[in-house]
């Protein structure tokens, strides 16, 4: 039978081990169009096998890549062998519909070449950029892109099912839409945009049986659970900060029961709550975590949270809920390029999260920015030893990256600092602002020396964790699974 929409998530340049989780977002997108009689796809072009040991990406691989002409001319040429494959599954499912999905800058490029990649397979499909945070006339000028779906005024799902209903039914005006861009008869049209909030404990559970080659996924591809929609802060260098709607989020209860469906149907043990804090509304999170012991879910989760909303008795009813893992944001030990940031965190509130998490025996993990403008060398090195001396068990270091939708790149852009719009360089690893006080091979080199140093640290920190009894057990589990579900497909589908 012949698929009405086929949702696809960008290819990229590298093959990092993001590529090998199933989106929240994306996935539940799939299961409303599902449940309202389209028959649809998730498919992520990037994944095209199994996934590493480690979730860190070398930077040795990562520089090779980048610096590898040969590899990016086959990427853009549409030769490269994730381009392969797409055509492979675009010619198996026939879809009437391709929603591309391009979740981070570094796909944007990729977003309008998989555009390409479709009209030229399939000629009479329907290309839709969807939830696309800024730079709208960037994927609509495309002649290979039909609409736009705007992500940053709320939820969009409902807004995509009768975008798509539409299309699929040939009922002509969209008009009556909100936040979606088209062209008609060579003109661009803008519906209404206003802010669109659903509940969000009307939504169907993600079902992921809608995943193309579901089966070579590792288990904790399926763990990855939205959290809080939005985010209270608005921090200069961020893609969130774009968003005008409000914090939204699922009950406890519709959280923790996706997290049993997924625990009894994938076998999967390490969770991941995909939100930009899980901590940031108190008690929701404290929730979930009673929850969690209630069912007595002998699981193992990781996420991020805001350094100023880390408390002792939150970390502990975490701990015990089975977090093992929290990351936080550092970003810059300059008070001065905090405020340029419009990053309202002191550091005293880092070394206190730190130490809580630190004493309760969860693994931290720290993200520091190297290369904002007005930043010095002298700052970059005194922000490394700031986060160095907080004993994180696994860092990042990533260089400034001017995503296209923000206000600072904007002023970067009349300023002429911006070196290029190759999205899809736009890696933590690849300098794209010209900075006044520092010379980019140097700031390129600092980001490999010491994201080496906490690949390295990752390595360690598995091991480490493996004297944990409940993370020990969580991934014998899922190994067992996985080897399993892998000898499977050696006698059934080699």
């Amino acid at each position: 039978m012949r698929l009405d929409v086929l949702f696809l998530r960008v290819p990229q340049l590298l093959d990092e081990p993001a590529s090998y989780v199933i989106l929240p977002e994306g996935i539940q997108l799939v299961t409303i169009l599902n449940e309202n009689g389209l028959k649809s796809l998730y498919y992520s072009a990037d994944f095209l096998g199994f996934a590493r040991k480690i979730r860190a990406y070398p930077s040795h691989l990562r520089k090779r890549t980048l610096d590898n002409d040969e590899e990016k001319r086959s990427f853009l040429n549409l030769s490269h062998r994730k381009w392969y494959k797409m055509r492979k599954i675009l010619k198996k499912h026939l879809p009437k519909v391709v929603l591309i999905y391009p979740h981070k800058s570094y796909d944007y490029t990729g977003a309008l070449l998989a555009a390409e990649t479709v009209k030229k397979t399939l000629p009479n499909v329907k290309t839709i950029i969807w939830n696309v945070l800024g730079i709208y006339d960037y994927f609509i000028s495309s002649p290979y892109v039909d609409f736009v779906v705007k992500g940053n005024f709320g939820d969009t799902e409902y807004i995509t099912l009768s975008l798509v209903q539409k299309i699929i039914n040939n009922e002509g005006s969209f008009n009556e839409i909100p936040n979606i861009i088209y062209r008609k008869k060579g003109r661009t049209i803008h519906t209404l945009t206003k802010i669109v909030l659903e509940n969000l404990d009307n939504f169907p559970i993600p079902d992921r049986d809608f995943v193309v080659d579901k089966n070579y996924y590792p288990r904790f591809a399926f763990g990855w659970i939205e959290g809080p929609r939005g985010c209270i802060h608005k921090c200069n260098y961020c893609r969130m900060s774009t968003n005008v709607a409000p914090i939204r989020v699922r009950s406890p209860e519709k959280v923790v029961l996706e997290i049993m469906q997924v625990y009894t149907k994938y076998h999967t043990r390490e969770f991941y709550f995909y939100t930009s804090s899980f901590t940031m509304i108190r008690k929701w999170a404290e929730k979930v975590c009673d929850l969690i012991k209630e069912k007595k879910l002998d699981i193992i989760f990781q996420c991020y949270s805001s350094p100023d909303e880390i408390n002792e008795s939150l970390i502990r009813k975490m701990r015990k809920a089975g977090c093992f893992r929290i990351g936080i944001g550092v970003e810059n030990a300059n008070s001065d390029i905090l405020r340029l940031m419009n990053r309202k965190i002191s550091i005293e509130k880092v070394k206190k999260a730190s130490r809580i998490i630190k004493k309760n025996k969860i693994n931290l993990e720290t993200t520091t920015i190297i290369g904002y403008p007005g930043e010095s060398i002298k700052d970059i090195y005194n922000s490394i030893l700031f986060t160095l001396k907080l004993k994180p068990d696994g860092f990042a270091i990533p260089i400034f990256i001017p995503h296209p939708e923000l206000s600072i790149t904007q002023i970067l852009k009349k300023e002429g600092k911006i070196i290029d719009e190759n999205f899809h360089e736009y890696y933590s690893s690849q300098p794209k602002v010209r900075l006044d006080n520092v010379d980019l091979n140097v700031l390129r080199e600092i980001f490999f020396r010491y994201n080496d140093i906490s690949y390295r640290l990752e390595k360690i920190q598995v091991y480490k964790s493996l004297l944990n009894i409940r993370y020990l057990k969580a991934k014998i589990v899922e190994k067992s699974f996985d080897i399993f579900n892998r000898l499977l497909i050696n006698i059934f589908y080699c």
